[in-house]
């Protein structure tokens, strides 16, 4: 009998402590659910197939459909920059699991993504003949000195160019400054935030026009130019090489090197230059030796001098010695050693 007690006792005792664990097992698995409740998906991300973005950055807004309670969380994704826009013509594929490295590295932990990939390319706009080439006519423009007027026959224009839609996009010209005259070869650069989209090229012929110095008769070779040989008016200076005569007036007086016809832009190559230094007037020669310079006065010119020719002087230290100097101006030359 005794027995038979000890053991109900001992029974309902573990029906007690059997108790007692389900209940602490319940509430376990409860905060445990609730935990994983806690743990679950803030927001869910849809990756769309194929999709056209807007250089110069795709935004996860742009490639998936993005699900929250949360509305700043939901902005946050939406704006969250995942790559550059691609080159024209050149597919980016966004993978599911890039994206989840991404979005972890953005600290976006608890985010699930449905979908293995997208596949985006940039959204472009063809430009119009006509909108390029007012664009690289305003570019010539620029370029050019302002009393210098440019006339563009265009050879050749990129077909149907096509450059990325954004509101950053701009199209870059590049060209040999020095060069833009004549047939001429310009660059175009589709860019975006400093990035290249799409590039072409553009053949053209330029002439140039000026208010320049005309012959109204012609001169010949060895003829002195006087001031009613000359009118000035507009006229093409594309072959000048801007060597055209600015002033007139330093022009009256000077000798052709050549027949020039009527109609002819006159530039400093067509004359003979001025003698500057004339034989037997004392001179001042600048003898440089490295970065030593000296002077020497009273030096007699045994030549005329035009600027920039190299000719002969006494030497005023030293009769019976001759100096060789460039002419570098009205009684001044320059003799270097070395």
């Amino acid at each position: 009998m005794k027995c038979s007690q000890q053991l109900t006792k001992l029974a309902n005792n573990w029906e007690e402590i059997m108790g007692k664990i389900f209940t602490v097992l319940s509430l376990f698995s409860y905060f445990f659910a609730s935990s994983l409740c806690g743990l679950a998906s803030e927001a869910s991300i849809r990756l769309v197939d194929t999709i056209a973005v807007q250089a110069p950055n795709i935004t996860l807004g742009e490639i998936a459909s993005i699900e929250s309670d949360n509305p700043y969380l939901k902005q946050q994704l939406f704006d969250l920059h995942i790559a550059d826009a691609p080159r024209i013509g050149s597919p980016k594929v966004i993978s599911s699991y890039a994206l989840q490295s991404i979005l972890k590295d953005e600290g976006f932990d608890n985010v699930e993504i449905f979908g293995t990939q997208s596949t985006t390319y940039t959204e472009t706009y063809t430009v119009p003949k006509e909108e390029l080439q007012e664009k690289i006519i305003s570019w010539i423009q620029r370029e050019m000195l302002s009393d210098v007027e440019p006339e563009v026959r265009f050879k050749k224009l990129p077909h149907k160019w096509k450059i990325p839609k954004g509101s950053n996009t701009s199209i870059q010209i590049s060209g040999n400054r020095d060069k833009l005259s004549g047939t001429t070869t310009l660059t175009l650069r589709a860019m975006a935030d400093g990035r290249v989209y799409a590039t072409g090229h553009a053949r053209m012929d330029i002439k140039l026009f000026k208010t320049s110095a005309v012959l109204i008769r012609p001169l010949k070779r060895q003829e002195k130019l006087e001031s009613t040989d000359v009118e000035f008016r507009r006229a093409e200076i594309t072959k000048s090489n801007g060597m055209e005569i600015q002033d007139i007036n330093n022009a009256i007086g000077l000798v052709a090197k050549k027949n020039l016809p009527v109609g002819s832009v006159l530039t400093t190559t067509d004359f003979e230059q001025a003698v500057v230094i004339e034989r037997g007037t004392p001179n001042r020669i600048v003898v440089i030796n490295g970065t030593v310079k000296l002077g020497i006065a009273g030096a007699i010119a045994l030549q005329n001098g035009r600027e920039g020719e190299n000719i002969m002087f006494s030497n005023p230290m030293n009769e019976k010695e001759t100096l060789r100097a460039t002419v570098k101006g009205p009684g001044l030359a320059v003799m270097k050693l070395r």
